[in-house]
């Protein structure tokens, strides 16, 4: 008669769990690292001051911008070779970590944000190689890392179409991710 009940019990949570469906508002990136907060793709440029530099290819006859908005735990570090971004069959490289709505520079330069500021990463993305939905609606992207003993994270991006990023001050504090 007990496993009887246990089984149900078990039964009913499941239900219960398939039947509500809860819409995460920020996405952790791993133990005491941070947590993404908001994540958007434009094709509307962006300046990036220092592109010539950057190594990488980074110019395609359609760029779209992704920035990736983290909230880092105190002492970490971030740094644009860490990590690279997927949306639909393109991968774009980090070109640029600034804090808050600093202007983006190319630069590998390692930064430590504090747990009070926003950290935006811009990746560029050949734009050739992604179907985007309608503007306002998700696409589905995953960061990669490049550190050993850290995963891959999945989450959804807001395409903008061809409007401006937002400002991450407009963050709400458990995150904008759709």
């Amino acid at each position: 008669m007990k496993i009887f009940y246990s089984v149900k019990s078990m039964c009913c949570a499941a239900l219960l769990v398939l039947t509500f469906t809860v819409s995460a508002k920020s996405v952790e990136l791993g133990f005491h690292i941070g947590k993404i907060m908001a994540a958007e793709i434009t094709a509307q440029p962006q300046e990036v001051i220092n592109l010539e530099s950057y190594p990488y290819a980074c110019k395609f006859s359609k760029t779209l911008y992704a920035v990736v908005t983290l909230k880092m735990v105190t002492n970490r570090s971030l740094s644009p070779l860490d990590y690279t971004l997927t949306v639909g069959n393109a991968t774009g490289n980090c070109v640029s970590v600034v804090n808050n709505m600093e202007s983006f520079i190319c630069s590998p330069s390692v930064m430590y944000p504090s747990n009070k500021d926003y950290a935006r990463m811009l990746f560029l993305i050949d734009g050739s190689k992604v179907s985007l939905p309608a503007p306002g609606k998700p696409v589905k992207a995953v960061l990669r890392t490049r550190l050993k003993g850290r995963g891959n994270v999945s989450f959804n991006m807001i395409n903008l179409g061809s409007k401006p990023l937002s400002d991450c001050k407009n963050i709400p504090a458990a995150g904008a991710l759709k």
